[in-house]
């Protein structure tokens, strides 16, 4: 049998992560990876696309966030720091899949404007992951 390498499902050890960072500062604002019927003022969307691979065992996967909250400022604040607990992940012990994260331009993967329409910030982030053999 031939050995493959499996990746780990990015929404989820983003979301995961994320959702841990935000409330160790005092902020529950909850994370979807769909719109809600009837979503809040603040909430932070994720969605996922396939990277590229890097070898056996490395291999990128794109994530794109967005935050949206009642005013520009406050979607802003939030958008930056969900970015900097994401880039800040890849130095974290807790995760050692995560090999480097890095700001990427990808235009293509934005999400649509909340509806009805709310303040909004968005970034796409590229995780370098390390699959598990199996």
């Amino acid at each position: 049998m031939v050995e493959i390498v499996v990746f780990p499902d990015i929404e989820s050890l983003v979301e995961t992560y994320l959702s841990a960072q935000l409330a160790d500062r005092g902020d529950n604002t909850p994370i979807a990876r769909t719109a809600p019927a009837d979503p809040p003022a603040r909430l932070i969307r994720l969605t996922s696309f396939w990277g590229e691979d890097t070898g056996r065992a490395l291999a990128s996967r794109f994530v794109t966030v967005q935050c949206t909250d009642a005013t520009s400022a406050d979607a802003a604040d939030l958008a930056e720091l969900c970015f900097a607990i994401l880039r800040g992940a890849r130095h974290d012990p807790s995760m050692p899949s995560v090999r480097d994260v890095v700001a990427v331009d990808r235009p293509s993967d934005r999400l649509p404007e909340p509806d009805p329409y709310r303040p909004n910030y968005q970034f796409t982030l590229s995780f370098l992951v390390r699959g598990q053999a199996r």
